[in-house]
């Protein structure tokens, strides 16, 4: 349990590196459960904080070897990560699974994981079970300990490759969701970044569960639990509007939830299949999903201007999330794509958009000049625009009464944005003018 986490922490020279969300809640919670012999603070920022020491600046990296644990934010990229430095870094996920992993479950993948997430939680809950969320979606998980002391709470934990790349435990339920071409610029090859993901199942124990797409295994190894995995070949086999779990049919009616597209039924697919592991049948996961409301940005209706809908995807960075969003809205006449451009590989959206028209491929920023270079190459017609109050100029004015407009931009917020929410919240903002 908790003296887990303490004993990890008492008594010791800590150095909190990045003192972000996550760093601050590290900081209250070893102000409130430990004993340390020094906490040091290290942020490339101007920093203050009371009653601790702090490293600033371009130097923050420095002297990491002089202390006895570094609690490292997900959000921290080592400079230079030494054999020693990585012996003594630990993270505010490797703590909590140190004292919760058996409550836990663990989900993970390129794309879907927040969506997959909730879904899980939001099912969990709505059927009476004991349930709280945190993780990667934006609640560090040493700040729900208080809630992790009472009973036999199950914590839902969306995690990143970022919090799983040093990761020494694994949840006692684990869920790969999807592995595709992200992260390059931080792992530099696919291999490495896979390689990290790895770690949510590398060290569990014949008694844990493994969730997996079906497409995944083939590149996977090292599962010890018992693997269950989703896909149309998979244990949990998808149909056309539903999905085979258990020998049973569970059939998604019309109206019966708010995902679109078979993206998010392969999401759905993959949430029974964990929350079965709980005693949660057919008929409470179809009332819990039918009030389950997906978040912000992912392919979320906007608004209805002159006769076309538009739709918010900001979420996608990768080409795969591009492809699913313009196969899942029917009568996609305009897309918008384009930002920080990463160095991933565009052929597969560039090919899709060669063998699936849309009317209206509007580019933008510099991932966008890069895929029109590869579009010329196919003689697919597009659009450049400077950015996105531009393209949403262009888009008002080019794209067919009665049709759809989505932003789903296969690229990175960063350099542009704050991030790929303040990327939506602009795309809303400069949409209301129109109305």
């Amino acid at each position: 349990m908790i003296s887990n986490i303490t004993h990890t922490l008492n008594g010791k020279n800590i150095v909190i590196l990045g003192f972000g969300r996550e760093g601050r809640s590290t900081l209250d919670f070893i102000k409130r459960y430990t004993t340390p012999l020094s906490v040091t603070v290290a942020d490339s920022q101007d920093i203050s904080v009371d009653g601790c020491k702090t490293v600033c600046g371009a130097d923050y990296q420095k002297g990491l070897e002089e202390y006895d644990v570094i609690v490292k934010s997900p959000g921290v990229v080592y400079e230079a990560p030494t054999d020693e430095i990585l012996e003594k870094t630990t993270s505010q996920t490797t703590l909590f699974l140190s004292a919760f992993a058996d409550r836990c479950i663990g989900i993970t993948g390129t794309k879907g994981k927040s969506t997959t997430t909730s879904l899980v939680y939001h099912v969990l809950k709505e059927s009476g079970r004991d349930a709280l969320i945190c993780g990667n979606i934006g609640i560090p998980p040493l700040s729900v300990v208080d809630d992790m002391l009472d009973g036999d709470r199950i914590a839902v934990l969306e995690m990143s490759c970022h919090q799983l790349e040093y990761e020494r435990y694994s949840p006692h339920i684990a869920v790969l969701l999807n592995l595709y071409e992200d992260h390059l610029d931080h792992y530099g090859t696919r291999d490495k970044y896979v390689d990290a993901k790895r770690n949510i199942y590398r060290n569990q124990s014949s008694g844990d569960v493994f969730v997996c797409n079906a497409e995944c295994q083939r590149e996977l190894s090292e599962a010890k639990g018992v693997t269950v995995s989703v896909g149309d070949a998979g244990d949990v086999a998808l149909l056309d509007n539903g999905f085979v779990a258990n020998g049973v049919n569970v059939m998604l009616e019309k109206d019966s939830t708010a995902l679109v597209g078979r993206h998010n039924l392969f999401n759905i697919a993959t949430a029974f299949a964990v929350v079965s592991r709980f005693g949660i049948g057919e008929a409470d996961f179809l009332s819990a999903l039918k009030s389950f409301r997906p978040l912000a940005h992912r392919l979320e209706y906007v608004a209805t201007v002159n006769g076309v809908d538009y739709y918010d995807d900001s979420i996608s960075t990768v080409c795969q999330t591009t492809i699913q969003a313009v196969t899942a809205l029917e009568n996609v006449d305009t897309v918008l794509v384009g930002g920080m451009d990463r160095g991933i590989d565009y052929t597969e959206l560039v090919e899709f958009f060669k063998e699936n028209p849309v009317n209206n491929i509007i580019l933008m920023y510099s991932s966008g000049e890069r895929i029109a270079k590869m579009l010329d190459e196919t003689g697919t017609p597009y659009i450049l625009a400077e950015d996105l109050e531009r393209a949403v100029d262009i888009a008002v004015k080019v794209t067919e009464t009665g049709k759809k407009c989505v932003l789903s931009p296969a690229a990175a917020s960063y350099g542009y944005f704050k991030n790929f929410e303040h990327r939506g919240d602009v795309f809303c903002e400069l949409l209301r003018k129109y109305q």
